[in-house]
C-alpha cells in the first residue's frame, strides 16, 4: 500500500518548547478534519509550550465554513488555554476562514492569534530564532 502524502509536516523546537505545523498544498475539509485530530494527538505526545500552524504554503482552499464551524466545536487541539497558538495565514481567503475559526471558537481558545505573517509569529511567541527539527505526526 502506498503511503498517503499528508499536505502538512510538524517539526518542534525544544528549546522554546514550539510545536510547528507547515502546510504544503490544498486545504479541503477532508484534510482539515484530520489535521486537526492529528495536532491533538501531536499535543498530548509533545506537551508544547506554544504551538504555530503555518498556513503560507495553501495553495488553494476549498473548505467550508461549515466545516470551519464544526471543527472549532471540537474540544481544542491544545487543551491548555494558557498556551499561545499562532495562525500564520498570508492569503486573504485563508486569514478570513481562520478569523472565522477563531471567533467560533474563541471561548475554549483564548491565547489563538492569526497573523499575515511569519515575522508577526515569532514576536508574539518571545522568540528571535528557533530551531525547528521535524518530528512524526501522533497517529
Amino acid at each position: 500500500m502506498a503511503e498517503t502524502l499528508l499536505p502538512y509536516e510538524f517539526d518542534f523546537d525544544a528549546e522554546h518548547g514550539i510545536l510547528r505545523c507547515r502546510w504544503q498544498g490544498a486545504a479541503t475539509d477532508v484534510t482539515l478534519k484530520e489535521f486537526y485530530s492529528t495536532m491533538a494527538r501531536t499535543v498530548r505526545k509533545l506537551h508544547p509550550s506554544a504551538a504555530m500552524l503555518d498556513l503560507s504554503g495553501v495553495t488553494s482552499l476549498e473548505a467550508s465554513p461549515k466545516t470551519i464551524e464544526e471543527i472549532a466545536g471540537l474540544a481544542p487541539a491544545v487543551p491548555d488555554p494558557a498556551v499561545p497558538v499562532l495562525v500564520v495565514a498570508p492569503a486573504p481567503a485563508v486569514y478570513g476562514m481562520m478569523r472565522l475559526f477563531q471567533t467560533l471558537g474563541g471561548a475554549t481558545r483564548p491565547q489563538l492569534q492569526v497573523v499575515h505573517n511569519v515575522d508577526q509569529a515569532y514576536p508574539a511567541l518571545g522568540v528571535k530564532e528557533p530551531k525547528f527539527e521535524r518530528v512524526e505526526p501522533s497517529v
